[in-house]
């Protein structure tokens, strides 16, 4: 699955909010992206849109790239709708890997 050319406007769930999935919404952010954050704590602050990580996957229909953070279970049941979806995802984001 090939990465995007331009992430301007692309609604992006970020599903883990740790260290990874901070980096990938700063990143997303700076590429003019549409992120939206999935974790089960809500942060004190924050930017961008926030779900908790038991929402119901269905609630996601318009996300057109999921980036999951490393904590995150493959059998994560937003995963598996994806699956089910073909949605894009990617295990992680890593500049390197892209540029």
């Amino acid at each position: 699955m090939k990465f995007p050319e331009s992430l301007k406007g692309v609604k992006t769930l970020v599903l883990g909010g740790g260290i990874s999935g901070n980096s990938a919404l700063d990143f997303l952010i700076s590429e003019e992206a549409q992120p939206i954050l999935c974790d089960r704590n809500r942060p004190e602050t924050i930017s961008v849109p926030f779900f908790q990580d038991n929402t119901d996957p269905r609630s996601f229909s318009e996300i057109s790239l999921i980036i999951k953070s490393p904590g995150i279970l493959p059998t994560h049941p937003i995963l598996s709708y994806a699956v089910e979806k073909k949605f894009q995802c990617f295990p992680k984001l890593i500049s390197a890997d892209f540029f």
